[in-house]
């Protein structure tokens, strides 16, 4: 603002000759000639004054504007020992956005990380293994379902056959009664209606056990399902923690949010900090120095007394 510092010195400069001018005209004033004793010249009058150095505030205001600076905290998100801290992350330093600034030992959190992979693998092994168990039993819950549309099929045309054998040994008996077969016709017709009560057994005896043997699968096949879900949750969970934990991997490396100046006391109450070493240990959230951003901030109208400029 040297312009204001310009502008108040000439002001200073009019101000001296004015009261300057005004002096002289009140005190160099010549006196009255009528009031001058005879035989003695006019002159000039002269006040004499003690001269004294004081300071003087003008009454002069500048009017401009100011920009706030845009200021960042730094704090690490994640604690733990310094490994490693940037060249620049001095005070007054200037950094670039992305520049590193400090890196917190991260291999407790790279442990973590290796073992909820590994988890995550076995769970992943144990659900194909499910799976493979599974697969066969829908094979046979299907094979059974195609067997008992078979057998009803079979039972079906059996029925109609003993149906049939049936009214052959009624009709064979109305006629052995008239003598009009013999005994023997009789009694085959009899062994081909029992042959086929014998043959409708079989069929009518899977079609009762089919159902109760899909039945028993389909338990087998829910407890697995069930088993599945659990190492389902499971592997959700350890995603979570594996998400987390990379998440926190990736905070270790504290960079720069924007190009700046580092500051290492804090803006507001200016509170120094020590610059950070290689062995320090820090705790999350905790300041350890700030970024002012270039070229960033709020402006706004200020005015500016002229003592506070001088």
């Amino acid at each position: 603002m040297n312009w204001v510092r310009l502008g108040a010195q000439l002001a200073l400069l009019v101000l001296f000759l004015g009261a300057g001018t005004a002096a002289y005209k009140i005190l160099g004033r010549p006196p009255d000639p009528e009031k001058v004793p005879e035989g003695e010249v006019p002159g000039r009058a002269v006040r004499a004054a003690k001269v004294e150095r004081k300071d003087f505030a003008a009454p002069l205001a500048a009017y401009g504007t100011a920009r706030a600076p845009k200021i960042h905290a730094v704090r690490p998100l994640v604690g733990g020992r310094v490994v490693a801290v940037g060249e620049n992350f001095l005070e007054g330093r200037r950094v670039s956005q992305g520049e590193l600034l400090f890196q917190v030992d991260a291999k407790d959190l790279e442990v973590a990380e290796s073992e909820a992979s590994a988890r995550i693998r076995e769970i992943e092994a144990t659900l194909a293994a499910i799976d493979d168990r599974i697969a066969p039993i829908d094979s046979q819950i299907r094979r059974l379902e195609q067997e008992l549309e078979d057998q009803k099929a079979t039972l079906a045309i059996l029925a109609r056959s003993l149906e049939l054998s049936r009214k052959e040994v009624d009709r064979l008996n109305g006629l052995f009664e008239k003598n009009a077969v013999s005994q023997e016709e009789l009694e085959a017709g009899e062994q081909r209606l029992l042959a086929h009560e014998e043959a409708l057994m079989v069929p009518k005896s899977r079609v009762n056990q089919i159902p109760l043997e899909v039945e028993g699968r389909e338990a087998e096949k829910r407890s697995i399902e069930s088993e599945r879900e659990v190492l389902a949750a499971r592997k959700a969970v350890a995603e979570a923690v594996l998400e987390r934990t990379r998440l926190e991997l990736g905070r270790t490396r504290v960079t720069s949010p924007a190009d700046g100046i580092v500051l290492l006391a804090d803006p507001e109450v200016r509170t120094p900090v020590k610059p950070l070493t290689s062995e320090d240990v820090l705790v999350t959230g905790q300041d350890v120095g700030w970024i002012m951003q270039s070229n960033a901030g709020v402006e706004i109208p200020v005015s500016v007394d002229f003592g506070d400029v001088i």
